[in-house]
C-alpha cells in the first residue's frame, strides 16, 4: 500500500490535470518493480505480489490511453524534485539549511529567493 501511496503522489500533478491518466502513470512507475520481482529461490515469495493486481489492470483501461511497454518515470522511493518557480532568469545557486525545510536561490534577475522545501513556496523576495 505504501509504494501505491507514493505512485500517487508522484503522479498527483499529472493526476490532477487529467485522471485517465492514471493506467499509464501506474505502468510507468511500477514496470521494473513488478517484472524484477521474481523470487530467488521457487519456494520464496515475491516481494510486491499486492502490486501486481492493480499493474496487470492498469495495463487493460477501460478507456483508451497509451501505456508505456517499460519503466519510464520515477519509481516510488527515488529522488524527486518539484521545480521552485519565482526567478526571471538563470539560476545562479542554490542551498539548502541545515534541517532541510528551506532552501535559498540567487539568480541572475538578481533576486535572492527563501523556499519552503515542503511546500515550494517563496516565502522571502530580497533584491538588490
Amino acid at each position: 500500500l505504501k509504494i501505491l501511496i507514493e505512485v500517487f503522489k508522484q503522479s498527483r500533478s499529472v493526476l490532477e490535470q487529467d485522471c485517465n491518466q492514471l493506467p499509464s502513470q501506474i505502468v510507468g512507475r511500477l514496470h521494473n518493480l513488478i517484472t524484477k520481482d521474481i523470487p530467488v529461490a521457487p519456494a520464496d515469495p515475491k516481494k510486491y505480489p499486492t502490486l501486481a493486481k492493480p499493474f496487470n489492470q492498469a495495463h487493460t483501461p477501460p478507456f483508451p490511453c497509451l501505456i508505456p511497454s517499460n519503466a519510464c518515470l520515477t519509481q516510488p522511493g527515488s529522488a524527486l524534485y518539484e521545480p521552485l518557480i519565482g526567478h526571471k532568469d538563470f539560476i545562479t545557486s542554490v542551498t539548502v539549511s541545515n534541517d532541510g525545510s528551506r532552501a535559498a536561490s540567487t539568480s541572475k534577475d538578481r533576486e535572492l529567493k527563501i523556499w519552503n522545501i515542503k511546500t515550494g513556496v517563496c516565502i522571502q523576495t530580497v533584491k538588490e
